[in-house]
């Protein structure tokens, strides 16, 4: 079966079981598969305005991350745009910066497989991604090895921290993600005035808690521990949620390999222009 035959047999088929959950959940779907960065704003609310919403959204959400700032854009953008009920759907993974996202729903469907993570913000040193609680922790190491006089290895972990600004902005950018799902979550999912203080303990938990960037949170934990308005699906939503899911990783499967072949082509072509003119 020819490539862009078969990526427009997924895209159709997709575009059905869409069309089926909206009229079971009396929905507008909208489907989210990327990074959390700047052009996603400018994609949604392109988007928002294209399907002329009038009702309440389910929103899919498939996303390992990114730029916190760009997540709470969308998230307000989102909030002020549905006038009906606003549902994050996270059929296999939303992480970090997009549980921020997740956050600024009514509600947010989890299926059994599906995982939130941590707020944490991520930095990047000397070539590496590191959390910034992860930098918080290295330093207390170091204040413990002065305090037992092993100078040398102190110096020597130093060495590896960042400046004292960047150390600054770390603890800057941990109130800024709390600050952000803060607003978000007093949006929507706790808009009532008295739930200041769940609010709270929620954004503290997600920027603070947990002790590596890519742990899971699974629906037990977000319901249960962080107390995040979070439910399973029913099992004819569970069905349509699962094939939306495939079909959707089919279509990005052929899209890759479109790519691949295509820069394959294109290198070819440069091989025998070379030929060529030898």
């Amino acid at each position: 079966m020819p490539l862009d035959f078969s990526q427009a047999y997924f895209q159709g088929e997709l575009e059905k079981k869409v069309r089926n959950f909206e009229k079971i959940r009396k929905t507008t779907v909208l489907l989210f598969n990327a990074d959390m960065e700047p052009p996603a704003v400018d994609w949604i609310c392109n988007m928002v305005r294209k399907r002329k919403i009038k009702g309440g959204v389910d929103f899919f959400i498939e996303s390992a991350g990114g730029d916190l700032d760009s997540a709470y854009h969308i998230g307000k953008l989102l909030q002020e745009s549905v006038k009906g009920k606003l549902t994050f759907i996270v059929p296999r993974y939303a992480k970090s910066a997009a549980t921020l996202l997740c956050c600024a729903g009514d509600e947010i469907i989890m299926t059994r497989k599906a995982e939130l993570g941590p707020l944490d913000p991520q930095i990047r040193l000397k070539g590496e991604r590191f959390s910034a609680l992860a930098v918080k922790a290295a330093l207390g190491l170091i204040n413990q090895n002065y305090t037992d006089k092993k100078t040398s290895l102190a110096n020597k972990l130093a060495t590896l921290l960042p400046s004292p600004l960047m150390l600054g902005e770390l603890d800057r950018s941990l109130e800024i993600s709390k600050s952000y799902l803060n607003k978000l979550l007093m949006g929507r999912m706790f808009r009532n005035g008295n739930n200041k203080k769940k609010v709270n303990d929620i954004s503290e938990k997600l920027a603070k808690k947990y002790t590596h960037h890519l742990y899971v949170i699974n629906h037990e934990e977000a319901k249960n521990e962080l107390k995040l308005k979070v439910r399973l699906p029913s099992l004819k939503e569970n069905d349509y949620i699962y094939e939306i899911h495939n079909l959707q990783a089919k279509i990005n499967e052929i899209r890759v390999i479109q790519k691949k072949l295509s820069e394959h082509a294109l290198m070819k072509r440069i091989i025998n222009k070379m030929d060529v003119n030898l």
